[in-house]
């Protein structure tokens, strides 16, 4: 009998991931599943230095706590900082906040900096393109059809694809518009849909791979189900539980 949590998009809200850990017992779930995109905040309240830490820190921790349990999945909004690890942490951190630099540049400068003094480098190696449980397919934002092998049989078709994944991955700047970083056309790329990473729920997911996927990502008031498939993000409202391949999902106030 399989036990998941999972966990949607973060964005620095540590008021909504502390909901939740104080609310589940993490030792009575067989694997905790987070879906990515852990910083860049989505609200004012969670902007800056402290919060970006604190975000850093709650998630190592429980990496450290639970090493076989927690399974983190890349977001797109994650990218940037493993990228820009090895600059950040080698230059003057005075050249990070110059300000002269655009603005929205030393924000992202000084918040790899942050992010990367808490996050040892392992983090990142650590991070998944999906993982697979209780016969779901858990990404970020989803599998088009158009990044999936029909013609092999399914878990070869995924660990191709994850193969490919981990590929881009090693080296970040040669492949930085790689198809499987790439977002589609609804979110101002040029694919017409884009990658696991990028698919837009509403606009571009569709549910004909042989999985059934649980995604983050699109935000929405409440969770949206598409054929078999659920994209569970609620803009930090809720999460879900899969149990024995059931969903149920779950308000932190309540």
């Amino acid at each position: 009998m399989a036990r998941i949590l999972i966990i949607p998009d973060v964005h620095q809200d540590i008021l909504y991931l502390s909901k939740i850990l104080e609310k589940e017992d993490l030792g009575s779930y067989d694997q905790v599943v987070f879906l990515g995109d852990y910083f860049d905040p989505n609200v004012e309240a969670f902007a800056g230095e402290a919060a970006t830490r604190l975000t850093a820190q709650l998630i190592h921790g429980l990496v450290v706590d639970w090493p076989k349990k927690i399974k983190l999945l890349w977001g797109n909004h994650d990218i940037i900082y493993c990228r820009l690890r090895e600059y950040v942490l080698r230059v003057d951190p005075g050249e990070l906040s110059d300000p002269e630099l655009a603005p929205d540049l030393r924000e992202t400068f000084e918040r790899a900096l942050w992010i990367n003094q808490e996050w040892p480098g392992e983090m990142w190696f650590r991070m998944e393109l999906a993982v697979v449980c209780d016969g779901w397919l858990l990404s970020h934002a989803g599998f088009h059809p158009d990044f999936w092998k029909p013609e092999l049989p399914k878990e070869e078709a995924l660990r191709s694809v994850s193969a490919e994944w981990n590929g881009v991955i090693m080296d970040l700047f040669e492949n930085e518009d790689h198809a499987l970083l790439s977002a589609g056309e609804a979110r101002g790329g040029d694919l017409p849909a884009g990658g696991p990473i990028w698919c837009d729920w509403d606009k571009e997911f569709v549910d004909e791979i042989p999985y059934k996927q649980l995604v983050g990502h699109t935000a929405g008031a409440e969770p949206r189900r598409n054929g078999r498939s659920w994209c569970v993000d609620c803009a930090q409202r809720g999460y879900a539980i899969l149990e024995d391949g059931e969903l149920e999902f779950i308000s932190p106030e309540s």
